[in-house]
């Protein structure tokens, strides 16, 4: 069997992760206290972008409205 290597970005994160219980939630408002969705999207897509070759087997960014939930899926891989 082969080993499942991640991205040195990956462990990065990864090891954030752990040390907060395997998950970080980010909600976004804006100067008047509204949700806002649009700065949630771009979190979420510059998280997918960074973390693209590991996402859905080392982490998963979700993103609804104006939340978006990074969650550690198992024990992480050896580094890249």
């Amino acid at each position: 069997m082969t080993a499942t290597t991640i991205s040195p970005v990956t462990a990065h994160l990864v090891d954030y992760l752990k040390s907060i219980g395997g998950v970080d939630t980010h909600e976004f408002v804006d100067a008047k206290g509204e949700p806002d969705p649009l700065a949630a999207r771009r979190l979420a897509e510059t998280l997918r972008a960074r973390h693209a070759a590991d996402l859905g087997h080392v982490v998963t960014v979700a993103q609804s409205a104006n939340r978006v939930v990074v969650t550690l899926l198992d024990d992480a891989p050896a580094r890249r």
